[in-house]
């Protein structure tokens, strides 16, 4: 089924690539590549860097009061090592998966550090929709001129996004609230306890009471939140200047940072994989450029920031699947 889901998800990414190099020409594309300004490449490229090393910084936050700690160097090549299997490996959750299997020789369970993970996408995906609703007075009259300026399908479009922001952020609202609450976790405890599978069932309650456990830590939310913030700026500004890279003028950038946003979000629904097409859309419809020159910029910008990923091949060999790593390492 998961082979099935993962198929379906591929399918999806390629159409929507070949639809986009139908809209484009091919030719235009590579004459905008080529002029492409490499100071600004490089910017991008170390942007893209340090989203990387905060990601590292974020879980060492978030597993601070763990009293199993792990030194940021390890955290930092678990998570150059997860963003290249994110890229590189035939799953949406790859990366996921190498970050629970380097965790565990560090003595965390496989529910505990589910748990974590959980926790550390829940806080960051919130955190998205609350920049989303920040920026929301600064580019309100940009919307207003799409909507105006656009098509129906420019206003069809902002009416699921806005739909869809308010759905996906009310349900991650709630769901926080629920873990938050010991008789809620107790009651979803009694429910999996009566599970017939002990492994299932243990694994689930564990789960349960870790994430508990962390998220009624405000303090931890604050520090996450804060680090999350750091991370999405620092996100936004790598494809910022892939776009200034490319195009030579400039866009507002309160504007692009909502769109980066935007699409981020999109990745909770697994349309495709990693956003693959999705984002492209979005910033079809929503940046009235050339399609040629928009094209030109989501390559660079896609390719930069897997080439940052490239060194997660090397920890994937040596700290991933392949070796188990101890804390005296």
């Amino acid at each position: 089924m998961k082979k099935v889901f993962f198929i379906i998800r591929l399918l999806v990414a390629a159409a929507l690539i070949v639809a986009l190099c139908f809209m484009c020409d091919l030719g235009t594309v590579m004459e905008n590549l080529k002029k492409s300004r490499l100071d600004l490449l490089g910017c991008a490229l170390l942007a893209f860097l340090a989203s990387y090393l905060i990601t590292a910084w974020r879980w060492k936050v978030l597993i601070a009061g763990t009293e199993k700690p792990i030194p940021f160097f390890r955290l930092m090549r678990y998570s150059f090592t997860a963003s290249f299997c994110n890229n590189f490996l035939p799953t949406g959750f790859g990366g996921d998966i190498t970050r629970i299997i380097n965790m565990r020789p560090w003595g965390y369970s496989v529910a505990e550090s589910t748990g974590l993970l959980f926790m550390e996408r829940l806080i960051g995906f919130l955190t998205i929709g609350l920049l989303i609703i920040l920026s929301l007075p600064f580019v309100i009259t940009d919307v207003f001129w799409v909507v105006r300026a656009g098509d129906s399908k420019n206003r069809i479009a902002v009416l699921l996004v806005a739909v869809f922001l308010i759905a996906i952020i009310s349900a991650m609202i709630l769901l926080l609230i629920l873990i938050c609450s010991k008789k809620a976790v107790g009651k979803l405890k009694a429910w999996a306890s009566k599970i017939r599978y002990p492994k299932v069932s243990a694994f689930i309650c564990e789960f349960l009471e870790k994430l508990n456990q962390r998220v009624r830590g405000a303090k931890t939310i604050f520090k996450l939140t804060l680090v999350s913030i750091l991370l999405q700026f620092s996100f936004a500004l790598a494809f910022y200047l892939c776009f200034l890279a490319v195009l030579g003028e400039a866009i507002p950038f309160v504007y692009f940072f909502a769109l980066v946003q935007i699409t981020s979000l999109l990745g909770v629904v697994p349309i495709s994989i990693e956003t693959l097409g999705t984002r492209e859309y979005v910033f079809m419809m929503f940046l009235f450029l050339d399609s040629s020159a928009l094209f030109a910029c989501l390559i660079i910008a896609r390719a930069a920031s897997v080439i940052m990923t490239l060194p997660g091949a090397l920890f994937f060999i040596t700290d991933g699947l392949f070796r188990k790593c101890t804390p005296k390492d």
